[in-house]
């Protein structure tokens, strides 16, 4: 198992991003999309046994909705409905992918593609494969079987530069953001201290599947619904694992290499879990943009420069796309250089991207 301090020296060298992003889509393909079920969902509250003279017969549904839980006496019954749940064809996952079953190597390698600096399209060159294969643990040669096998399957492209670099490009990456109106299907954001542990904790696939779902479903129930905590039943348990892991016992075997992730409570039927702080993308988000800005302010109270608005703006950007301490090193270099005072051209946003990109390329091929 490698130690957090030499996974963050071989992140260093890769220059990976402190915030990634991986589609839902992306993520269930790589666990494996659960079987087609059917579960009862409550879905309006039913008025039909309500007196005619309620005075808020009237009134539009939306309303009647927020008022009549406060007002009335009644306990107005919510109408259920069968729901039917697919979730491949929900996330829109092909026949080719559904068939394919996904090893703990091609997991954690097509999720560091995302943790790397690509740009908005997905694209990115100058890959290392050996840095790769170094930082994964695995030998070259899995490397390569594995972005053939990528390749493949239609989820990257690809092509050979110098010796040990390939060019890449993470087919669909640039329609992550869009809304499900548009053909997308949301995307999850991973810290790069997630990815870290998942090299570094789980040590067989159905534990990195487990975390990957737990860390999936806090996503959506408390980064978008603002839930306190997500909640499995059992059945939601049984519906993630191989039939042999379905009972508490061995429930309790999988979680028990993440805790170090997840705060969480099991007892036999209930599961209730989160993401701990320290790998929370939105907490982590907001503590790297203090320290950036910070220390960004500082750096041009140095050289007696005053930032725009919109340059700190870019400049926080840029220190989650690049790294911290990639950032404020090539930040210090061109504020040290007197000539920008007299250069009536100077751009710092542009500057300093070029610079960061060009840094980081160059990391990545040696």
């Amino acid at each position: 198992m490698k130690k957090h301090t030499e996974l963050e020296s071989l992140g260093k060298k890769l220059a990976l991003r402190e915030i990634g992003r991986i589609s839902r889509s992306s993520l269930v393909s790589l666990v494996g999309a659960m079987e087609k079920y059917s579960e009862m969902k409550e879905e309006e509250r039913d008025y039909s046994k309500c007196p005619s003279t309620c005075v808020f017969t009237s009134l539009p549904k939306e309303r009647r909705d927020k008022i009549c839980p406060l007002m009335c006496d009644h306990d107005v019954p919510f109408k259920k409905k069968k729901t039917y749940i697919n979730e491949a064809h929900q996330y829109r996952i092909s026949d080719i992918l559904l068939e394919h079953r996904f090893s703990k190597s091609q997991i954690q390698q097509f999720i560091l593609y995302h943790m790397l600096p690509v740009d908005s399209d997905g694209f990115i060159q100058y890959v290392n494969i050996k840095q790769i294969a170094s930082y994964l643990g695995y030998s070259v040669r899995t490397i390569k079987n594995n972005n053939k096998l990528f390749q493949e399957l239609g989820l990257i492209a690809m092509a050979h530069q110098e010796k040990n670099t390939f060019n890449l490009f993470i087919v669909d990456y640039a329609n992550y953001h869009k809304l499900r109106e548009e053909g997308g299907t949301g995307y999850v954001k991973l810290t790069k201290e997630f990815m870290h542990d998942l090299i570094r904790v789980a040590t067989n696939v159905n534990e990195l599947r487990k975390s990957l779902r737990l860390y999936m479903q806090n996503d959506k129930d408390v980064g978008f619904h603002n839930k306190a905590e997500s909640v499995f039943t059992m059945t939601d348990i049984k519906r993630y694992l191989p039939k042999h892991l379905h009972h508490p016992k061995a429930v309790k075997k999988i979680l028990a290499p993440i805790s170090n992730v997840f705060s969480y409570h099991y007892n036999g039927a209930l599961l209730t879990f989160q993401v701990k702080s320290t790998y929370d993308a939105t907490c982590i988000l907001h503590e790297k943009e203090q320290v950036i800005q910070k220390q960004a302010l500082s750096i041009a109270s140095d050289n007696q420069y005053s930032f725009t608005d919109k340059e700190l703006t870019d400049i926080v950007q840029m220190g989650i796309e690049y790294g911290i301490e990639n950032l404020l090193v090539v930040l210090k270099q061109i504020l040290s250089d007197s000539r920008i005072q007299w250069d009536t051209l100077f751009e710092l946003g542009g500057r300093l991207r070029m610079l960061l990109k060009t840094n980081s390329s160059q990391k990545r091929a040696s």
